[in-house]
């Protein structure tokens, strides 16, 4: 992070864990309360893959953040939390949103801290990086969606329906000559 926000990267640091903590356990309540209980519950990332990633990205991203890197260094963190929200049952705002939980778990953290003048000036400059990483999760869940939407459009091309609703297999042209 640049010079500018030295207290404030400083506060960030020495409440890192409280702040990552608080913002996983912020997104898993963005699920329905049974979901939730389970993604917060079960650890193991093979029985709860959604939970791990929510654990381990969000850590990344927030590590990233206080490096002060570029937005783009938190592309693959981003896509493995969004392509998951991508093909949930969630709007767009849903699916998106949970980059902005973190200003309102920084503020709670830190309320104390905020107090001070230099710090607060420097949370509007490191909030200006979370919209930024808010435009690249949003443009992650478009990209994710379309291609949801070509896979889609590619399985109805290959099936075609019944009257009665059972699905028929269109053969393609190599598979008519076959």
């Amino acid at each position: 992070m640049s010079a500018d926000m030295t207290e404030l990267i400083e506060c960030l640091t020495a409440k890192q864990q409280a702040i990552v903590a608080r913002w996983r356990d912020a997104i898993i309540r963005t699920y329905p309360e049974d979901t939730a209980k389970f993604l917060k519950t079960k650890q193991d990332r093979f029985s709860n893959p959604v939970g791990h990633s929510i654990a381990t990205e969000s850590e990344a991203i927030f590590q990233k953040l206080l490096a002060g890197g570029e937005i783009a260094d938190c592309a693959q963190s981003i896509d493995n939390i969004v392509r998951i929200r991508a093909v949930q049952d969630l709007t767009a705002a849903q699916a998106t949103s949970f980059i902005y939980l973190l200003k309102d778990v920084i503020v709670e953290v830190l309320r104390e801290q905020l107090q001070q003048p230099e710090v607060s000036r420097e949370l509007h400059a490191f909030n200006r990086k979370i919209d930024q990483l808010a435009l690249l999760t949003f443009d992650t869940y478009m990209h994710c969606r379309d291609q949801v939407h070509q896979i889609r459009a590619g399985e109805k091309r290959k099936w075609g329906l019944q009257s009665n609703g059972a699905q028929l297999r269109v053969l393609n042209d190599k598979e008519k000559r076959e």
